[in-house]
């Protein structure tokens, strides 16, 4: 099967910048360093541009040099203040819309990815295929992959640290149902 992971915004903001190929050490510094809704921003732009034909390289180069400035620039940032603790928010603006929507996402609680993507064949081509539960066009994009393969969800059903994480099947007829912010709790175990 797939299993989608429900991690929180800042798991998703550093898988996105690995998936961007930025080395590790500048992923930790930037997050670390940089008010999570900028660097939400900076990936929007640089997929968006990616989608549309843009040069990979340049685009990569164009998000570590604004990463960087970012990183100098030593922006007021704070952490503890969304349901993800560890995303920092810079306290002279507010989030914009796409920002609080993936805030919105960690409201009904999350778990770590790393605990499980160990376990993944390394070509992606045998057994459980963990990921990280994304937005609506990357988690169609890898289910497209696997076809033949049934679609869960690991999720704690509660915010309380002390919940643990349950493994629901999603069920649907139409890739789409796999978009729901809730999806977790409208499917069955």
């Amino acid at each position: 099967g797939v299993v989608f992971v429900k991690v929180g915004w800042g798991s998703r903001l550093i898988g996105r910048l690995w998936g961007w190929q930025v080395p590790a050490s500048e992923v930790e510094r930037s997050y670390r360093d940089v008010d999570g809704c900028r660097l939400q921003q900076a990936l929007d732009a640089a997929d968006s541009l990616a989608a549309a034909g843009g040069d990979s390289t340049a685009l990569r180069q164009g998000l570590r040099a604004q990463l960087s400035g970012w990183r100098r620039a030593s922006l007021p940032v704070v952490s503890g203040a969304l349901p993800d603790p560890s995303v920092r928010v810079d306290t002279t603006r507010e989030l914009d819309a796409s920002c609080r929507y993936e805030a919105g996402l960690d409201q009904p609680g999350f778990t770590l990815y790393e605990t499980l993507v160990w376990r993944n064949d390394p070509w992606l081509e045998k057994g459980t295929i963990y990921a990280r539960f994304l937005e609506p066009l990357r988690n169609r994009r890898l289910l497209a992959r696997y076809p033949e393969r049934a679609a869960y969800l690991y999720v704690p059903l509660t915010r309380e640290r002390t919940a643990v994480p349950r493994l629901l099947e999603l069920r649907f007829s139409e890739p789409a149902e796999v978009d729901s912010v809730d999806v977790g709790l409208e499917s069955v175990e």
